[in-house]
């Protein structure tokens, strides 16, 4: 509702005067979730442009100058207004481009401007152009909506890639507000940075949501959700690690680390349960089952998965490591479980 949207304008603007730019980037966020309105944009660029972060605020300038005719005019209904609010914005663009000392074009936004795709941000975060894909990810559409996870998916992974975490866990973050399957890709990957951070309580925890997010939609669909968003038949070769099975193993590398050995032992168990197949599951449970020295089970795991196994088929290292862990348990186990691999 207009006097809603108001209050929302007053409020977030009173925020950033009031040096409180978080607080106001917040309500702004929310409410472009709901409208595309671009004094939203306007009114976030301008807390970022408070907190220094002139980049981010360069995107909100050119994201309210972007913004789809048809819902345009579903958000300001006054012509006069809506030039009006252009104007300030297309001001507050070319200010801040100069004050990047960005190239002329960032000033200002024309009609045949390529639409911000993920595959467009992808190629220049590929090719070291971070600021510019920071730039076009920010003033997307998508960015302000939020509601294609594979957009932020593909994204954030592209980040990740180039070590650039922080851009990262925010394309995650955001994929994870993009329903069913943004939860299942999302929280996984907020799960690997954190494990990459050595915060394994908040790494198990993402772990957890996507696991309890994959169980609910391979249960509804008949389907398994592998890594990557593939979804299979349960009788189709798995080209792809589950993805409920990742988690388990996640949650089993966080055990580890923390020292709580038989809790990750339980969790390898449940990843090697789902995806029986997968050779680094099976090598996970039985280092895990060496470090609470029962290597009985470590050799037996690693012998039944042996068992049903084609050599001729082996392509990943881990295949071949196989083996070569139970040779060495074997021998450490001692004389009763000495023989041939398998």
């Amino acid at each position: 509702p207009p006097a809603v949207l108001a209050q929302v304008f007053d409020s977030a603007s009173e925020a950033t005067a009031n040096d409180d730019p978080d607080f106001a980037i917040q309500q702004c966020r929310q409410a472009m979730a709901l409208v595309a309105h671009p004094k939203l944009m306007i009114i976030a660029g301008e807390a970022y442009n408070a907190k220094g972060d002139a980049l981010s605020a360069l995107a909100c300038f050119r994201s309210a100058l972007t913004i789809d005719q048809t819902r345009l005019e579903i958000a300001i209904k006054d012509r006069s207004a809506l030039i009006e609010i252009q104007g300030k914005a297309k001001k507050l663009l070319a200010a801040t481009s100069k004050k990047l000392k960005l190239e002329e074009r960032w000033g200002r936004v024309n009609s045949e401007e390529q639409p911000a795709t993920a595959s467009r941000i992808v190629k220049l975060i590929q090719s070291g152009s971070v600021d510019q894909a920071v730039l076009l990810y920010k003033g997307s559409a998508e960015y302000t909506q939020v509601k294609k996870y594979d957009f932020h998916l593909q994204i954030g992974r592209a980040f990740r890639d180039k070590k650039l975490m922080a851009e990262a866990t925010e394309a995650f973050e955001l994929t994870t507000r993009c329903g069913e399957e943004g939860i299942i890709d999302g929280c996984f990957e907020m799960g690997d940075i954190h494990y990459g951070k050595h915060n394994y309580a908040e790494a198990y925890t993402w772990f957890t949501r996507s696991l309890e997010a994959v169980d609910k939609f391979n249960k509804r669909t008949g389907a398994i959700r592998h890594h990557g968003g593939v979804s299979m038949t349960p009788s189709d070769n798995e080209s792809t690690s589950r993805i409920d099975a990742l988690c388990c193993s996640g949650r089993g590398n966080c055990r580890k680390d923390q020292g709580r050995l038989h809790q990750a032992v339980a969790e390898y168990l449940a990843a090697t349960e789902r995806s029986p197949k997968d050779p680094t599951f099976v090598f996970n449970l039985a280092q895990a089952y060496e470090y609470v020295q029962d290597y009985p089970a470590a050799i037996k795991a690693l012998r039944t998965f042996l068992a049903g196994q084609d050599q001729a088929k082996w392509v990943t290292v881990n295949h071949f490591a196989v083996p070569l862990l139970l040779v060495k348990l074997a021998y450490t186990a001692g004389p009763d479980h000495h023989g041939r691999p398998g």
